[in-house]
């Protein structure tokens, strides 16, 4: 009997919708987008202080701004993956 290949693992990473790396104008939606593509690890904080020219104390203001809307973010986008 031949062998069935790998089944494929649904990928678990979620997407964010990032902004671009030049002359955004940082309103709470897209640093809650950024916040929340950090605490899911789907972006390096070192990658993401670097493309927007934050500093580390920048980023630290807006998680604790904007920490608990990037949490619900997560959550919700990931309910969402399970449903598809």
């Amino acid at each position: 009997m031949p062998e069935k290949p790998p089944r494929q693992k649904r990928s678990t990473t979620l997407r964010f919708d990032l902004p671009p790396g030049n002359g955004v104008r940082w309103v709470a939606r897209r640093k809650i987008e950024v916040v929340a593509a950090v605490m899911a690890g789907a972006a390096a904080l070192d990658e993401i202080c670097r493309r927007y020219a934050l500093s580390l104390e920048e980023f630290e203001s807006w998680r604790q701004t904007h920490g608990a809307e990037a949490s619900r973010l997560i959550a919700s986008r990931s309910r969402r993956g399970r449903k598809g």
